[in-house]
């Protein structure tokens, strides 16, 4: 087991620091090769939400395991429950940022399905298979495309989706002859065969990552419990990080040392979890 109280995260166009006040515990955690997998423990990682990454597989621990089980035998609470949906929507927005910081995109698109082309756009399971279909054609037309795509929950629960691509080859992408509220020109995405999209070109990189995830909310983790919550392409650059477990003192000494290539630092708190982050950002 290790710990640490700073966490440093080099994305492609800059750094972010972040200063727990309370030390982090890190259990070690098995991985196996995927030929080293049975099908019971590949099972048991499904169940247990751990997700397939680097062609290996993430195994939970025989505690993990007994605390589902005990969850079965003794119900969790109203509290219980509402702090589950807080963990896993933090979970899956921390993913969606570190991803797409990690990464220089080219376009943010919005795809909105037309009646005519999909049964209901109100049924996840439909809209998702036609978003995976839709993307492993664009796999054919652009081998390199990258893309983070990610799902949005309408008031009256239609959902659209919205995501992040760059290198987008031979895809057909026209002038829709309209601009945006920031004299930006909208593109059209012809080989969206569903309904309807938009694509602007990103001016900002760092903003279109935090701005992406705010369409994880609380009301959408309820109702994806179990689904696919986001699409990334598999060539995307991985996030790369240093911890380290250092006294406050030197702490302050690189905060210091930094000060003149700090672009932005703010406090979260988390009273639930009786911890306090500092997010500090670092550019080039």
């Amino acid at each position: 087991m290790s710990t640490y109280n700073v966490k440093l995260y080099k994305y492609k166009n800059g750094q972010q620091m972040r200063i727990y006040n309370n030390p982090i515990s890190v259990n070690e955690i098995r991985l196996r090769k995927k030929t080293d997998i049975t099908d019971e423990d590949r099972n048991t990682a499904v169940k247990l939400g751990w997700c397939q990454e680097d062609q290996k597989y993430l195994i939970c621990s025989l505690d993990e395991i007994e605390r589902k089980e005990n969850r079965k035998m003794n119900p969790r609470t109203l509290r219980q429950i509402e702090h589950s949906k807080y963990v896993s929507r933090n979970r899956t927005v921390n993913r969606i940022y570190e991803i797409t910081r990690s990464n220089l995109w080219e376009y943010f698109i919005t795809l909105t399905f037309s009646p005519k082309k999909v049964k209901s756009r109100y049924d996840y399971n439909e809209l998702s298979k036609k978003v995976s279909k839709w993307l492993d054609h664009l796999h054919r037309i652009a081998p390199k495309i990258r893309y983070m795509v990610v799902p949005e929950l309408h008031k009256d629960g239609a959902y659209h989706f919205h995501g992040l691509i760059a290198d987008t080859g031979d895809m057909c992408i026209i002038d829709s002859g309209t601009k945006d509220t920031q004299g930006r020109k909208i593109y059209n995405l012809l080989d969206f065969r569903y309904g309807w999209n938009t694509a602007t070109p990103v001016s900002d990189n760092t903003a279109v990552s935090s701005y992406i995830t705010k369409y994880i909310t609380k009301d959408l983790v309820t109702v994806t419990a179990n689904k696919k919550r986001y699409w990334a392409s598999r060539n995307l650059d991985k996030l790369e990080t240093v911890e380290y477990n250092l006294p406050r003192e030197e702490i302050e000494e690189i905060l210091d040392s930094l000060s003149e290539n700090i672009s932005h630092m703010k406090t979260l708190e988390i009273p639930c979890a009786g911890r306090k982050i500092t997010y500090v950002e670092i550019s080039d």
